[in-house]
């Protein structure tokens, strides 16, 4: 028999039947076929066959089937060809049915080519079928079938991986699908319908799903899924998971109108990249919520967002996301009660960019944040007795709270903070408090703050924080005071010389912006009787990688007696004047100067230099004594009169250019002595490596021996 289906579209229509022997006939199938139009996929051609294999009015051994147009809800098959041999008497027959291409855009699926062949048996009232899927995109999983007037089930194989598809006659609409260890590449055309820019890897899928496709409404899919090991990421790096696994509720209503997706279960370990965000999931379960919703081809909107982390983080909120999956604008409601876990698992790819390697946080935080592609609007955060210490020491906070709220426009209520100490690059300040307020995008003191600082007074006059915003970095303004501060005790923590008696000194106003700190009207220290001035002076990276440091610095009238001894030199009295001008250092290490040390010229009292400070600045200039004394002869004195001293050094390359107060010769002098006995201390080195240099006057400043060459 010949069967050959003459209707399009969704209604099987009129056949013509034709016997194989003399005798002809013609077959009529009603136009109200008893399977639900939803139904009528790649099997309708299979239900003609068994439908006339059951009819007692037809004997044949082999027939055939063409259906040139099959449309679904959800699907749509082109030239569907159907044939069947069936010997006379036997348990069974060949089955064999080929697709030209088959599409259901919905799903994100296209198949050209298809073949499907395999054995049909009887199955109770029905049949059954099972043998390879192949297409031109290459050969797809054993397909089994099991079908009646009353159901229809379809079982895919592929090793452990299986997927089944369940329909009740009863139950037009509703489909039930079964996914067991199924590779996650199987779901990947259907994902992209919902993220184009996703690539899944690896990972396995199980899920429960009911799908059901009513007439002219949105597919819907309900049930539980499970993910493991999940592995995915985008082409420009921005996301992607690893090792992700989690049990998830599903919910979602997809169509090209409108689609909405809801979602709830737990998240257990792997890893998430999201742009600067980098987490690591613990074992323990990590709940999670979201109900995300999308018009057309616009982005999505992710609403009742939710994320609980036992503690370390829980997030409540909103976000908006446009085509490219990039955030719009967000409202968040972020709490943790562990900086510590929190730091660990959320924050250590933003810490690491801030050159804050392995900060250590603890405490409490809650924080409100509203979010748009201009920047933050809004933000406002509690603290909870937080600490926070650098892994190098450059900075420590103790026993923080308070609450403190900025918003780009308009005013905010004042807020407070409270601290129990702090430091910053070894020197600790006392406890204390603020009173902050945010007005026209700045947040800033409303009143000068004072705090303990080594035995005297720290007091920041006035500060002011402008948030990063867009394009715009952070910036920060500020001025302070520093007042009778112990200058053995901060000597103590610089590493510097045991220097004694106290500093002072005012920064009328430095401004922190695009990473460089920088200093205006210059700084005034008062030290051992006289003034040390820094100007010019401008950090880069002041608390990231490799901080850059530049700036004149002027000494004038410096009490030369307590400074030698504070330096473990040779005692010299007198006054000193200086400047150290282009100043350059690199993660803290000079790389750039134009130093010159000397003695006052307006000074009238004592000048004297010790017998040792003249080995010392011999060692030191890499040079000899002259004037006519031997050194068995000098050493009957113990000091020397000195009409003038000075010592230049000029640093490029990682070399010192030396000179001094004037030219000896081949040399340079660096003491000039007066009256009797006279001395002169002449240096020969005009060029010295930097380190030899350091390594001179750390000698010196040990007490060893010098070397005169």
């Amino acid at each position: 028999m010949a069967i050959q289906n003459v209707a399009k579209d969704q209604g099987v229509g009129l056949l013509r039947c034709a016997r194989n022997d003399a005798s002809r006939g013609v077959c009529s199938v009603p136009p109200r076929w008893p399977m639900h139009c939803s139904q009528r996929g790649l099997m309708i051609a299979l239900m003609v066959i068994a439908g006339l294999l059951n009819s007692t009015a037809v004997s044949a051994t082999r027939v055939s089937a063409k259906v040139a147009v099959l449309r679904t809800a959800i699907a749509e098959a082109r030239v569907v060809q159907a044939a069947l041999d069936w010997p006379d008497g036997a348990a069974s027959g060949r089955l064999s049915i080929e697709v030209e291409r088959l599409d259901a855009p919905m799903f994100g699926y296209r198949f050209d080519t298809l073949r499907w062949q395999c054995e049909l048996r009887r199955d109770g009232e029905g049949f059954a079928c099972a043998g390879p899927v192949r297409s031109a995109q290459g050969a797809l999983p054993t397909l089994r079938v099991s079908l009646s007037l009353a159901h229809t089930n379809a079982l895919l194989l592929s090793g452990r991986a299986r997927v089944e598809v369940e329909r009740l006659a009863a139950s037009p609409d509703a489909t039930r699908l079964l996914l067991k260890q199924v590779p996650v590449a199987w779901l990947q055309a259907f994902m992209r319908t919902l993220w184009a820019d996703a690539r899944y890897n690896q990972g396995r899928v199980d899920a429960d799903f009911t799908v059901v496709v009513p007439e002219a409404r949105p597919l819907r899919v309900t049930g539980p899924i499970s993910v493991a090991g999940l592995a995915l990421d985008t082409a420009d790096g921005m996301i992607a998971t690893d090792a992700l696994s989690g049990q998830l509720q599903l919910d979602a209503s997809i169509s090209d109108a409108a689609s909405r997706i809801a979602i709830s279960g737990a998240l257990r370990g792997g890893e998430l990249l999201a742009s600067s965000v980098y987490v690591v999931l613990p074992k323990p379960p990590v709940h999670v919520a979201m109900v995300a919703e999308r018009r057309g081809n616009q982005g999505w909107w992710l609403r009742n967002l939710h994320w609980d982390d036992l503690g370390a983080l829980r997030v409540d909120g909103e976000v908006q996301l446009d085509p490219a999956f990039a955030p719009v604008q967000a409202k968040l409601n972020i709490a943790s009660a562990s900086l510590h876990d929190a730091a660990l698992r959320y924050l250590s790819a933003p810490i690491t960019m801030a050159g804050l390697e392995g900060l250590q946080l603890t405490g409490g935080l809650r924080a409100n944040l509203d979010w748009s592609e201009q920047g933050t609007r809004t933000v406002s955060v509690v603290l909870d007795k937080v600490n926070a210490i650098a892994a190098d020491g450059r900075f420590a906070l103790a026993e923080v709270s308070g609450e403190i709220a900025w918003a780009r426009v308009g005013d905010t209520v004042p807020g407070t903070l409270r601290w129990g100490a702090a430091a910053i690059y070894g020197l600790g300040f006392g406890g204390g408090s603020a009173s902050l307020q945010s007005k026209a995008g700045e947040i800033a003191l409303l009143a000068p703050v004072a705090v303990p600082l080594l035995g005297g007074r720290f007091e920041l006059s006035h500060f002011a924080l402008s948030p990063r915003q867009s394009e715009h970095g952070a910036r920060i303004r500020l001025g302070m005071n520093l007042s009778d501060l112990d200058l053995g005790k901060l000597s103590q923590r610089l590493g510097w010389p045991p220097f004694t008696g106290s500093v002072g000194g005012t920064l009328p106003d430095a401004q922190y912006a695009d990473n460089r700190l920088t200093f205006k009207g210059g700084i005034t220290i008062a030290m051992f009787d006289g003034q040390v001035r820094i100007d010019d002076l401008a950090m880069e990276r002041p608390f990231g990688v490799a901080p850059m440091l530049a700036a004149d610095i002027v000494y004038d009238q410096l009490d030369l007696q307590p400074l030698t001894a504070a330096f473990g030199f040779g005692e010299i009295t007198g006054r000193l004047d200086g400047k150290v001008g282009n100043l350059r250092l690199l993660d803290w290490a000079p790389v750039q100067f134009d130093a010159d040390f000397h003695s006052s010229p307006g000074y009238r009292g004592k000048k004297k230099i010790s017998q040792r400070a003249v080995r010392d600045l011999t060692s030191v200039g890499g040079g000899g004594i002259a004037a006519g004394l031997q050194n068995t002869a000098l050493q009957m004195f113990s000091t020397f009169s000195y009409s003038r001293l000075g010592l230049k050094c000029i640093l490029r390359e990682n070399v010192c250019q030396m000179d001094g107060v004037g030219s000896a010769g081949q040399g340079y002098t660096i003491v000039e002595g007066s009256g009797l006995p006279r001395i002169t201390v002449v240096g020969f080195s005009r060029r010295v490596d930097w380190p030899v240099l350091l390594a001179r006057l750390k000698a010196v400043t040990e007490g060893q021996m010098p070397t005169v060459e």
